[in-house]
């Protein structure tokens, strides 16, 4: 008898990659502003997708009345969104981390005018995507508040109200 060989032997093996149960948001048409940005580096940066080189947003460093801590961006997302996480990347190319947030307020708002906190978060230094888990909601309007940055020279890193800009380059919401 002529065998073609055991069955297992010849049993294809379908290996699933893991999937990511992360759905993030479509931000196509979402707005942001900041309460401050460099000519170069607009807030509608942090919407654009990418993280290498100049695209991200930095707050005006060189005004004197915008220098320091705390610092803001909202993103109107045009409508409201189901999410239970937020989204922060600092840019992969930048050199130097004493311009990023370190300490973080999440707001939330139906309006841009009335907002509620719904969380404080610690962000690391990592120029790896971070996501930060909230209770389900539906909201239109996302807020950032950056209250201190991770330290600069001679400065601790918690010290509200810092002469520092601050950068980011992506940010976003989603459902997991």
């Amino acid at each position: 008898i002529n065998t073609i060989g055991r069955f297992e032997e010849r049993m294809p093996v379908v290996k699933e990659e893991p999937r990511d149960p992360h759905t993030d948001a479509d931000r196509t048409g979402w707005q942001a502003m900041a309460s401050s940005q460099r000519p170069t580096c607009q807030a509608a940066k942090l919407l654009d997708g990418e993280t290498k080189g100049d695209t991200f947003w930095q707050s005006d460093w060189a005004n004197a009345s915008s220098n320091h801590y705390p610092h803001w961006v909202v993103i109107d997302m045009q409508k409201s969104v189901d999410f239970n996480y937020i989204y922060l990347q600092y840019p992969v190319d930048k050199q130097s981390q004493k311009d990023f947030p370190r300490k973080i307020q999440i707001a939330v708002s139906d309006d841009n005018q009335n907002w509620t906190a719904v969380a404080y978060f610690y962000l690391s230094t990592s120029r790896e995507r971070q996501t930060f888990y909230v209770e389900a909601m539906s909201k239109r309007y996302l807020k950032i508040d950056m209250l201190a940055p991770h330290a600069a020279s001679g400065q601790p890193s918690d010290e509200e109200g810092q002469k520092a800009a601050a950068n980011l380059s992506e940010l976003g919401v989603g459902i997991l």
